[in-house]
């Protein structure tokens, strides 16, 4: 057995994997989630940091366009009766001021005019909407500071209940959240509707359910949630992106992300060996070690039988159950549940590259090379 600990100076702040069994409420999963990247990371700090403000009796001021008397206006009304906003304005009245706001919450859209009020008025801005919106200068590449990027119909209730934890101790479970988000119209009543589909998919032993999954979700440490699925029969297949597998992986023999630091350019990430993932590092000893895993998987291989994506990751899977069985992993846990992987572009992969270079290897020594024939899936599918 490959040892797993690799030797690595962490760059940056070690990244945790999201663990909905360790969590009991909405408000676990939004600090959890600050741990994480991407979008969740968004979520979790700035409520965190909301918090804070709150606490220090430093509430914002919100601007907001929206109707008072439509689901979210009322939920921030609440949110000004409790002291967690100042005020809620509009964009025309907070534009009229002349004096400067120390701290202000923008939720939705807003023009170029009144972008340029904020640069002006505000010493600090945070930003809810979903159209990447935030003053110049604010963002970097990779790098995301008081911001969620997400319609504000289902980050506000989100918050707010993480909010109502943090700073009163009620807790609001998952299914309390998802009936809440039914009446807020936009995102939040798509994620709602979604989950009692899914719920019904689920219970019904007639339906088949397929799991397709893209984007950097396990690398964005969600790889927990995808296990718990599988583990809890939920779904009956999966259909992924190579490099959802690939950086699950990582996380399956127990290597680690970290949380990029924009002081760190990329040709000094490089020069470390650190690959950069939008916001998340990859230390390159972390995809050579998972190369190493694959050639020792198949070194008594001896070019008989034909491959497949799906197979493949089938005995990625076994070999994890028998050498790592204190880790948590999607293939792995996708073997022990007999739930097929398919992977589609497997060549254009980090895990395809393994096996070409693994096949380059092959056919110096004059050994048979791993062949694939992807029809296998096509039939099994």
């Amino acid at each position: 057995m490959l040892s797993k600990e690799i030797k690595c100076k962490p760059p940056a702040d070690e990244l945790k994997l999201l663990d909905l069994k360790q969590c009991d409420s909405v408000g676990d999963i939004v600090l959890g989630m600050g741990h994480c990247s991407f979008g969740a990371r968004m979520l979790g700090e700035v409520t965190l940091k909301l918090s804070q403000w709150i606490q220090a009796n430093n509430p914002p001021v919100a601007v907001y366009d929206g109707r008072p008397d439509d689901p979210l206006g009322q939920l921030l009304t609440e949110m000004v009766r409790r002291q967690w906003f100042s005020q809620v304005v509009s964009q025309q009245y907070y534009a009229s001021q002349t004096a400067a706001q120390e701290t202000v919450v923008v939720i939705g859209a807003y023009s170029a005019s009144f972008e340029k009020v904020l640069a002006c008025q505000a010493k600090k801005c945070v930003f809810i909407n979903r159209l990447g919106l935030a003053l110049p200068g604010q963002l970097a590449d990779g790098y995301f500071p008081d911001v969620v990027f997400c319609d504000p119909t289902f980050a506000l209730p989100v918050m707010f209940a993480s909010l109502d934890e943090m700073l009163t101790g009620k807790a609001t479970t998952a299914s309390q959240l998802m009936q809440q988000l039914a009446h807020y119209g936009g995102l939040g009543t798509d994620v709602s509707r979604a989950a009692q589909t899914l719920l019904a998919m689920v219970n019904d032993d007639d339906c088949r359910v397929f799991l397709t999954l893209s984007g950097a979700m396990t690398i964005a440490k969600m790889g927990l949630v995808i296990c718990d699925m599988i583990d809890l029969g939920m779904v009956d297949a999966i259909c992924t992106t190579g490099a959802l597998m690939a950086h699950g992986l990582v996380e399956s023999v127990g290597l680690k992300h970290f949380k990029y630091n924009p002081k760190a350019n990329d040709a000094n990430l490089a020069q470390q060996k650190l690959n950069r993932v939008t916001d998340t590092l990859e230390p390159e000893t972390n995809l050579d070690h998972i190369g190493d895993i694959i050639t020792q998987l198949f070194e008594q291989y001896d070019g008989k039988d034909c491959l497949s994506p799906r197979l493949f990751c089938q005995k990625i899977g076994e070999y994890l159950a028998a050498h790592y069985p204190n880790e948590r992993g999607i293939l792995k846990s996708a073997y022990e549940q007999d739930v097929p992987v398919i992977i589609t572009a497997f060549h254009d992969t980090e895990l395809g590259n393994d096996i070409y270079l693994d096949n380059h290897g092959r056919k110096r020594s004059g050994r048979k090379p791993i062949t694939f024939d992807v029809e296998l899936d096509t039939a099994h599918l």
